[in-house]
């Protein structure tokens, strides 16, 4: 079945330190105050269609930040109403800001 629109959407880190793509980010957990916003947003860009039923998203690699990114299809389902599908999370580069870390060792790292 070929899609009847394709695009992708890609958002930017906010800084080189977290890979973080939270739109509201909560101060502590259990805390009363109130999350912070962040300005990440997801900006659309235009897919490579290779054959109708088969895309490519290219997206540069950002120095000091990271990319995250996924393609979203839209299909005509019965009724002629509209049904999207989207394929999974790309992160780009894919390095982490800390050192690999498991269990306890891990709390308040957010990679």
């Amino acid at each position: 079945m070929e899609p009847v629109r394709v695009g992708g959407w890609v958002a930017l880190t906010l800084s080189g330190t977290r890979r973080d793509f939270r739109r509201l980010m909560a101060k502590e957990p259990g805390s009363s105050v109130q999350p912070v916003p962040q300005d990440v947003r997801f900006d659309n860009f235009e897919v490579n269609t290779l054959t109708p039923t088969t895309f490519e998203a290219v997206i540069s690699i950002p120095a000091h930040r990271w990319a995250c990114f996924f393609i979203e299809l839209h299909f005509l389902a019965p009724g002629n109403e509209i049904m999207s599908t989207t394929t999974e999370v790309h992160i780009v580069p894919s390095t982490f800001p800390t050192k690999p870390c498991s269990a306890e060792e891990c709390i308040s790292h957010l990679v």
